[in-house]
């Protein structure tokens, strides 16, 4: 199936999705196949919660490729970087993902917060 057009919409929910992102690959957002639906994410948040700087990876991935949107971009302690927000949303259309990694380890962490609208 393909994305609806956004143009003709029937149904838009607002969500909300979180993660803590590790030092292994994981997945923030999927829009699965044959979902129908076009995932307009309005806003991505990575915060760092530990006392040292930790870096993150995010990329976008449509099924058979990943594309990277930052690498090992460091986010200091205690601080929160703005990946994406209303201004510059992103669409997940079928088959489409964003993936995330840390190197945080132990107590380091980073949590991932997505505001997003499903579309149908």
């Amino acid at each position: 199936m393909t994305a609806p057009n956004i143009v003709n919409t029937s149904i838009i929910y607002g969500k909300t999705a979180g993660i803590v992102l590790t030092s292994t690959s994981g997945d923030l957002l999927i829009n699965s196949n044959n979902s129908n639906k076009v995932l307009k994410i309005n806003s991505l948040y990575l915060t760092n919660l530990s006392a040292n700087s930790v870096s993150a990876t995010i990329s976008w991935n449509n099924g058979t490729t990943s594309f990277i949107l930052i690498k090992d971009v460091v986010i200091p302690a205690n601080s929160v970087l703005v990946l994406i927000d209303k201004n510059a949303p992103l669409y997940l259309e079928e088959n489409c993902k964003l993936v995330g990694i840390s190197n945080a380890n132990g107590n380091q962490n980073i949590n991932a917060i997505i505001s997003y609208e499903e579309i149908s």
